[in-house]
């Protein structure tokens, strides 16, 4: 399915940096941390422990990892949580798969004042205090993993997703919080995409591959034509696999088999064919955050009460990708996981404005550094489809070109005058726009800026909307990599080429992501060598011009980066002009996700795009600037996602099935350095 980097990636670039340095008043004596696993009968728990134990060592700490034997005993995990309080322990992490029976260890821990974190989980027990919560969304990552499910239906078909047809069997673990939100976010993914396929079994497994393989044996012998598996956990699915091999089945072509855990062994029958894919959800960074996090609060720093860590669908196509962290975005602040049956983020744009508040009557200003690029006119018809919605009036006057940065900053100028209630502005040179703004902050009228992250200099601006550019960037590279291994029949890290960058108009936008994509291929591939760069200025006849000069001086390039997707487009078709196939001779990849781009990833003249979700950042712009103007507090910086795109997960990026969310981010800063430092 999806190539090298991303299908279904929830989110994508984000914040919740784990810094690991200074650690202020716990550097005086040993730390001594407990991390208490259900058991360690399954490697997702042994792989947390690692993570857990590996950090603790780094940081010099004493950790006690004991653990029941089976993950049903829930009255001896209590009881180890209460003899390591004992043992006077100066902090306590729990992975409970009863949370009600954990209750009574979380309430010793209380009682002898040991702070207690838990993790897997983001669903708070019903009693007792626990600081932190640390793990991931169930439901949602269920449900992405039932998305591609869906997908790799209607690919076996050959229909769309939304006809896709077939059978599901459902191995579920223990009863209880995990295994419901699983279940239910799962089932929730198919209605929403495929609601055509049926599930015909549901039975526990209790999280093991011996049940699974005895439960998936006779459900095939009653059921021969169930077309998926689908395990609560890795190991249940490793033992769904196994039952239809030994039935005769081929994984991948008969059946599939899919999990959630994303752990070591699944990741190796992944590649030899046994299970079809995992929701990856980093076990051994779940082990590791844990331990940053417990350091935090040991040097009381606050933390989030649900710390959200991320998780991946990963298949044979990002299998290496996942593996290398390049899959990786660091834990942001979240939301409950409440055992109710429904999404733990409500459905609706920016995950519950149907319960919004519209403001009434608002004119807004939504000003685009000019409308030459699809990407500029896609922002301005979200932001224009939005208002309608709201019954606002929108003004979205635009100069000629890119380039004329006074007339953009005239505009905001003029419709200061005209007395709107609301300014938004995408400047392509923010020192420019400094003027406007302060026309702006004068006027009283509150300004967002968008399709940027990185604070202007001066003058005051509410919020800013926008995707990390460096981070996309890398990302982009990473994918990069990949397409030349791939070609080259070599590892990512060995792969070699010669990449030709289009630039944008100079400025912090060109800058971060010509930084980003470079930083991406020396973290990846650093036997790639950039080859040339000069400026397009955004604009797809200049890249023409300019790549078509560059493959005549050097033929032997093998990709072309633009830093956006005009640019990309030019060079796709300058190589086209010149006899050479797209995708097999040379590759061409981009940053917006413009519908335009989408359609040539298609025909083949682009290879693939950092998709930014241009419309919606539109929509977006307009909720954010109904919350300011409904008083509510609203993020300083609104990161908006952003996804490698290819032909392969471009039908996913188009139905909206990859968009996650926007979070509160941190600012990106031209400084030449990721905007989320290395953990």
């Amino acid at each position: 399915m999806s190539k090298k980097l991303t299908f279904f990636l929830i989110a994508v670039l984000v914040v919740g940096l784990l810094p690991l340095a200074a650690a202020t008043a716990q550097d005086d004596e040993t730390v001594t941390t407990a991390v208490i696993p259900p058991a360690l009968v399954s490697p997702f728990h042994v792989a947390v422990q690692d993570g857990a134990v590996e950090m603790a060592g780094e940081l010099g700490w004493e950790i006690i990892t004991q653990s029941p034997e089976r993950e049903t005993d829930f009255e001896a995990q209590v009881a180890i949580v209460e003899q390591v309080v004992q043992q006077g322990v100066d902090i306590l992490g729990v992975n409970p798969i009863n949370a009600d029976a954990m209750i009574a260890g979380v309430r010793v821990a209380n009682e002898a004042g040991i702070p207690v974190t838990m993790h897997n989980m983001i669903t708070p027990i019903a009693e007792g205090d626990v600081v932190e919560y640390i793990g991931y969304d169930q439901w949602g990552g269920a449900a992405n993993l039932a998305a591609y499910t869906c997908g790799i239906l209607a690919e076996k078909q050959g229909v769309e997703v939304a006809e896709a047809s077939g059978k599901v069997f459902i191995l579920t673990g223990i009863p209880g919080f995990h295994a419901n939100r699983r279940t239910g976010g799962f089932k929730y993914g198919l209605e929403q995409h495929c609601p055509n396929v049926e599930v015909v079994g549901e039975q526990t497994a209790e999280w093991e591959r011996e049940k699974a393989l005895q439960l998936a044996t006779t459900a095939l012998q009653q059921t021969p034509d169930i077309d998926v598996f689908f395990g609560n956990s890795d190991e249940m699915a490793i033992g769904a696999g196994l039952a239809a091999q030994q039935l005769g089945l081929t994984i991948g072509e008969d059946i599939f088999s899919v999990g959630i855990d994303g752990n070591d062994v699944t990741l190796d029958l992944i590649r030899e064919g046994t299970v079809t894919a995992t929701l990856g959800v980093y076990p051994k960074r779940m082990g590791e955050t844990v331990i940053v996090q417990q350091q935090k609060i040991l040097n009381g720093e606050e933390v989030p009460y649900i710390l959200l860590t991320p998780s991946t669908v990963v298949d044979l196509e990002n299998l290496d990708a996942y593996i290398a962290g390049d899959t990786w975005t660091d834990p942001v602040e979240g939301q409950p996981e409440v055992d109710n049956g429904e999404p733990t983020v409500p459905e609706g744009d920016m995950g519950g404005e149907a319960e919004m508040t519209i403001y009434e009557g608002a004119t807004t200003a939504v000003i685009p550094p000019a409308l030459v690029s699809p990407f500029h006119v896609a922002v301005q018809d979200g932001a224009v489809e939005k208002a309608g919605e709201y019954g606002w009036e929108i003004i979205t006057q635009s100069p000629e070109r890119e380039t004329d940065f006074e007339a953009q900053v005239a505009i905001v100028e003029q419709v200061v005058q005209q007395g709107v209630d609301i300014l938004g502005v995408n400047p392509i040179n923010a020192d420019a726009m400094i003027a406007g703004v302060r026309v702006a902050n004068e006027a009283g009228i509150p300004v967002t800026m968008h399709n940027m992250i990185t604070p202007i200099a001066e003058g005051d601006v509410v919020e800013y909307i926008g995707y990390d550019q460096w981070g996309g960037a890398a990302n982009l590279a990473a994918y990069t990599c990949g397409i030349l291994a791939e070609k080259q029949g070599v590892e990512v890290a060995e792969a070699s080429g010669k990449v030709f960058i289009l630039t944008g108009i100079p400025g912090f936008h060109a800058n971060r992501r010509t930084g980003g994509f470079k930083y991406g291929l020396e973290q990846h591939c650093p036997n790639v060598e950039v080859v040339g760069e000069q400026t397009a200025e955004w604009e797809r006849e200049k890249a023409l011009q300019l790549a078509t000069t560059a493959l005549q001086q050097t033929p032997d390039i093998d990709v072309f980066f633009g830093n956006s997707d005009e640019m990309a487009i030019g060079a796709g078709l300058a190589a086209q002009q010149l006899g050479l196939t797209v995708g097999e001779d040379i590759f061409s990849v981009g940053i917006d996700g413009n519908d335009v781009t989408l359609d040539l990833i298609r025909e083949g003249t682009v290879t693939a795009t950092l998709g930014v979700y241009p419309k919606r950042m539109g929509e977006t712009v307009i909720v954010q600037q109904n919350k300011i103007l409904n008083g509510e507090e609203v993020p300083y910086i609104l990161l908006t996602p952003s996804t490698v795109v290819d032909l392969e997960n471009l039908d996913a990026y188009i139905a909206g099935d990859t968009w996650t969310d926007p979070v509160e981010g941190q600012p990106e800063v031209d400084n030449g350095e990721p905007t989320v430092p290395e953990m």
